[in-house]
């Protein structure tokens, strides 16, 4: 806004070709439009006219050919600081951002100079009002106040980026500095120190009480084969009135296929499944075998018929 100069000619008496804008300080120039810029004359003369209040009067900043601001400390070197080809204000972290100048190619930002700047690192924050960067070229930063943002938030924590015998330096704009606002090193991984434990002895097995006497044939007639196997059935009345009818015919050794089903009282059977009702021979002696711990020893029911 504060580069240019409007082009229409003027509106109710108030002039606007050739005048110079005026720039608002990033809020609305008057209570009449949503507009952040105006013409000079048409802002300065039209209160009570053109619009009912100026409301940036105290904020306000009239487009000027004289730069003035800032200037970049000449006492320093930047011949060290690399190129970034992005720009400064694509770099997200300090020490980058402390070590790079502007690579982009083109002119400047209205007065504002952009290529070969060196990068200004805005404290681990933003750097301005008009954007989420935390890094941007000396120029731009420095003095766009008022012109290309509003307002430059880092004016107490930012660092320049240059250079101290040949080497990248943090500095401000009276010395160099050790201190770098919102500068977190990288840290190498940790290493922590290998530790051999000793083997634990294998757990001692139990002594399988529980096991009963195996159905015979006889007590075993009426019970239905089940299909689908005893480790499916979810009832009492199903699993007690059932043998094992899958295709399995043994699990490590342990006979599954024919089997008389086995209900473990409403509760799991065994480690490492939800099963509630199990064949004979796998649940009674699998212990260690075909699974870790047999959970029913106190409360299981084996299917049998009746005499």
């Amino acid at each position: 806004c504060t580069l240019h100069r409007r082009t229409v000619e003027s509106w109710q008496g108030l002039k606007i070709a050739g005048e110079p804008c005026v720039w608002c300080g990033g809020a609305m120039c008057t209570t009449d439009s949503s507009s952040l810029c105006e013409a000079f004359d048409y802002l300065m003369s039209g209160e009570g006219m053109a619009f009912s209040a100026f409301t940036a009067k105290a904020v306000y900043k009239v487009a000027t050919c004289s730069k003035g601001g800032t200037k970049l400390p000449s006492a320093y070197g930047y011949e060290c600081l690399k190129s970034e080809p992005r720009g400064c204000s694509d770099i997200r972290d300090a020490q980058t951002c402390l070590s790079s100048k502007d690579g982009r190619r083109g002119g400047p930002i209205g007065a504002l100079e952009v290529q070969d700047q060196p990068c200004v690192w805005c404290g681990g924050g933003l750097c301005h009002s008009r954007g989420n960067t935390l890094c941007e070229p000396f120029d731009y930063a420095m003095n766009g106040e008022g012109t290309a943002f509003a307002l430059f938030h880092a004016k107490v924590v930012y660092r320049l980026a240059a250079c101290r015998g040949g080497q990248p330096t943090a500095a401000t704009l009276a010395n160099f500095t050790d201190f770098v606002p919102g500068y977190v090193p990288t840290l190498p991984p940790l290493e922590l120190p290998k530790i051999e434990l000793p083997a634990l002895p294998p757990m001692p097995a139990r002594e399988p009480w529980w096991i009963p006497p195996r159905p015979t044939e006889a007590n075993m007639s009426c019970l239905r084969y089940r299909k689908g196997g005893c480790s499916e059935i979810r009832e009492m009345g199903l699993c007690l009135s059932s043998r094992d009818g899958s295709g399995t015919a043994s699990v490590k050794g342990l006979k599954v296929h024919g089997e008389a089903c086995v209900w473990c009282g409403g509760g799991l059977c065994r480690s490492n499944s939800s099963s509630v009702c199990e064949p004979f021979d796998f649940l009674m002696h699998g212990e260690g075998v075909g699974f870790g711990l047999f959970y029913a020893p106190a409360s299981f029911t084996v299917a049998g018929c009746q005499a």
